[in-house]
């Protein structure tokens, strides 16, 4: 059973066909809150169409935390809060939002659970992990892959695992092959 759907960034614009480009078009263009906004829209529009008990997790750049609509309690996708996780990608700093915790701490009010995805992947990782206190972690693939062969990776994945179970988060390894 599924019980999570992860939104994911797509465009057809042919320069743009992975997501960090798309992501850097907007950040040159000073456009990332208009590309936050469609992104959370289209993550509501899409909600329908998932099991009634199955999440959906919704990425945030960092900037979208400046971004007033995300904090409107008003708005179809903050209504929809008790089945969206936001996942906040280590490989962003937090530093560069103001009060950024306590940014963090209303989304929560709001009934919003935080994942910290991509654990293991980005410069601040560590830092950022204890600043959010997520709810769900999400093991960066290149932490996965060839776990099964490579003794010390497994016993890193081991130890962050026990960690997180230990403090109450969810874990999900991305990228599971084998």
């Amino acid at each position: 059973e599924a019980v999570g759907f992860e939104c994911l960034l797509r465009c057809s614009e042919p320069s743009l066909k992975q997501p960090p480009d798309l992501i850097q078009a907007a950040e040159e263009l000073g456009r990332t809150e208009e590309i936050g906004r469609a992104i959370r829209h289209a993550a509501v529009e899409a909600m329908p169409g998932l099991p009634a008990s199955a999440c959906l997790f919704v990425n945030l750049h960092y900037a979208d935390l400046n971004d007033p609509e995300l904090f409107d309690p008003n708005t179809p996708f903050t209504q929809a809060s008790d089945r969206i996780v936001l996942e906040i990608t280590e490989r962003e700093s937090l530093e560069a939002i103001a009060n950024a915790q306590d940014k963090v701490h209303q989304l929560r009010e709001f009934g919003f659970e935080i994942a910290m995805d991509d654990l293991g992947a980005g410069h601040n990782g560590l830092a950022a992990f204890t600043q959010l206190g997520p709810e769900v972690v999400k093991l960066d693939m290149k932490l996965i892959r060839n776990v099964d062969r490579e003794e010390r990776q497994c016993e890193l994945v081991r130890v962050m695992h026990d960690f997180c179970i230990a403090r109450g988060m969810r874990v999900i390894a991305e990228g599971v092959e084998t």
